[in-house]
C-alpha cells in the first residue's frame, strides 16, 4: 500500500514540475540520487512487458473500491441493508428470479404465466435482462438471489473501469497511473452509483468506451469488427440506452474528424477520408442493427401493447434547471433525488473537477481540438438544459423519475478530456492551476 501511494505522490510531482522547481531549486544544492523501484514500480515494470496488461488494475480498484463501499455500508451479506431499492425491490428482482427459472428449465422466453394471468415474457427479457451478466444468476441457488445482484453490481463496475481504461490507452496514451485513476472514477461516478439499482442501464456505460475506441479504429484503420460487435452487444443489451448511444455515437463521429489533425485520424492516408469513413460507420452500423433485430423487433411489438402510450411526450421549449445548481452536481456529495425534479448526475472526481478548466488553458493542446471539444459539451449541456433536446433525447417520453438518463455520456467526455489535460499540465502556468483551484475553492464556499 505505500508502494502503491508513493506511485501515485510521484506522478503529481511530475505534473506539477514547474510549482515544483519554483520551491525546490536552491543554489549550490546537489540533486539527489534517484530513488531505488518499489514495489509498484517493479509490478508495473513486470506488467508493461505485455502492452495493456496494466489495465487489469482498472477492472480490480473499481470493483473492490464498490464492493468495499458495499460492505462498509452493510449491504447482504454483509450486514442487514439490501440492494433492492426503488424497482429493483418491486420489479426487477422477481424477472431475475423468473429468468434463473428458465435457465434451469422452467418456463419459456416467449411466455410466462407468472405474469398476472399470464403474458409474453421476451418483451421483459430484451428491456430487463438481456445483459450478458444477468445469466450469472443461473450461478447460484434459488435462496440466494440478493448475492447474484450484488457480484453483477461488482463486475459491471468493475468492467466499466476496464473498458475506459482500454480507451485511454489504446486512443490516447496517458500514463498508466493517470489511465488506472481516471478508470475508476469513471466506474464509479455518480450515474453508476445511482443507477445501480437500474442496472440495465448500466451496459451501455460498460460499454460506451469500446464502441469509441472501436469507431477511431474504423475511421483510422479501417477495422470493423470491434465497432460493429461491440454496438450490437450494446443494442442487444438495452434498446433504450443503446437508442441514446447511437445519438452520441455519430456527435462523436463529427468531434473526432473536427479535434483531431489529418495525419492522426487519417495516418494511411486515404483519399476522401471523411466521405470514405462516414459510409464505412454507415454500413457497419447497418450491419450492427441487423444483428441486433434478433432482440430490437420483438421488443418493438412488446412496446405496440401500450408502454409507447405511456404519456405524452411534453417538447416545450424552456429550461428545466439553475446553471448554477447544475455546476453544483460537479461537486461532490451533490446527490438531491431520483423523483422528477432531480438534476443531472454528472460528478466524476474531485480530479477531472479540476483538470477540466485546465484543458482550456493548456497551450499545448490545439485551438481546434479546444473548440470541438467546448462545442460538443456544450451540446451535451444543453440536451440536458433545454426541455425539448431532453425529451428526444429519451425517445420522444419524459422520464417516469430517474432524469437524464444519458448523463453518463457527459462523465464520459469530461474524463477524456481530463486525461488530455493531464498529460499536457506542463505547457500550463502554474498561475492558471492555482487559480483554478481558487476558483473552485471559492465555489465551493
Amino acid at each position: 500500500m505505500r508502494a502503491f501511494l508513493t506511485r501515485i505522490e510521484d506522478f503529481f510531482a511530475k505534473a506539477f514540475s514547474a510549482v515544483g522547481r519554483v520551491f525546490s531549486k536552491k543554489k549550490g544544492t546537489e540533486e539527489r540520487p534517484p530513488k531505488k523501484p518499489g514495489l509498484f514500480d517493479r509490478l508495473d515494470a513486470a506488467l508493461a512487458r505485455h502492452d495493456g496488461s496494466f489495465l487489469i488494475w482498472s477492472f480490480f480498484l473499481s470493483a473492490a473500491i464498490l464492493l468495499l463501499t458495499y460492505v462498509a455500508i452493510g449491504v447482504h451479506p454483509f450486514g442487514e441493508s439490501s440492494v433492492l431499492v426503488l424497482d429493483l425491490n418491486g420489479q426487477y428482482v422477481q424477472f431475475f428470479a423468473g429468468l434463473r427459472a428458465l435457465l434451469h428449465g422452467d418456463g419459456s422466453i416467449l411466455y410466462s404465466f407468472s405474469r398476472s394471468l399470464g403474458g409474453e415474457f421476451l418483451g421483459i427479457y430484451t428491456y430487463y435482462l438481456a445483459s450478458p451478466l444477468s445469466f450469472l444468476v443461473a450461478l447460484f441457488p434459488e435462496g440466494n438471489i440478493l448475492e447474484a445482484l450484488l457480484v453483477m453490481f461488482v463486475l459491471k463496475g468493475g468492467l466499466a473501469g476496464l473498458n475506459f481504461g482500454a480507451f485511454l490507452h489504446y486512443s490516447r496514451r496517458p500514463p498508466k497511473t493517470l489511465t488506472v485513476g481516471l478508470s475508476v472514477l469513471y466506474a464509479l461516478s455518480s450515474y453508476v452509483v445511482v443507477m445501480q439499482h437500474n442496472t440495465m442501464w448500466i451496459d451501455g456505460l460498460m460499454l460506451l468506451p469500446l464502441l469509441m475506441l472501436g469507431l477511431e479504429r474504423l475511421i483510422k484503420y479501417k477495422k470493423p469488427i470491434l465497432y460493429t460487435v461491440t454496438l450490437a452487444v450494446t443494442l442487444l443489451a438495452n434498446y433504450y440506452i443503446g437508442y441514446m448511444i447511437c445519438i452520441f455515437t455519430a456527435m462523436y463521429f463529427f468531434y473526432y474528424f473536427l479535434a483531431s489533425a489529418s495525419e492522426e485520424r487519417n495516418p494511411r492516408g486515404e483519399k476522401h477520408h471523411f466521405l470514405a469513413s462516414l459510409l464505412r460507420v454507415g454500413v457497419f452500423t447497418v450491419i450492427a442493427l441487423a444483428i441486433a433485430a434478433l432482440l430490437l423487433l420483438p421488443a418493438y411489438y412488446s412496446l405496440t401493447f401500450g408502454k409507447t402510450d405511456f404519456s405524452t411526450g411534453d417538447f416545450t421549449f424552456r429550461t428545466k434547471f439553475d446553471i448554477i445548481d447544475f455546476i453544483a452536481k460537479l461537486f461532490p456529495g451533490a446527490y438531491d433525488t431520483v423523483r422528477p425534479e432531480g438534476l443531472p448526475w454528472v460528478y466524476s472526481g474531485v480530479l477531472s473537477l479540476i483538470l477540466l478548466p485546465l484543458y482550456f488553458i493548456a497551450g499545448k493542446i490545439p485551438s481546434r481540438e479546444k473548440i470541438a471539444s467546448g462545442a460538443l459539451l456544450f451540446l451535451l449541456f444543453l440536451s440536458m438544459y433545454i426541455n425539448t433536446f431532453d425529451v428526444l433525447w429519451h425517445g420522444g417520453q419524459a422520464p417516469n423519475w430517474l432524469n437524464y438518463r444519458y448523463s453518463f455520456l457527459f462523465i464520459f467526455v469530461v474524463l477524456l478530456l481530463s486525461a488530455r489535460a493531464a498529460s499536457a499540465l506542463r505547457s500550463v502556468p502554474p498561475s492558471a492551476i492555482l487559480a483554478v483551484c481558487g476558483a473552485i475553492l471559492l465555489l465551493t464556499v
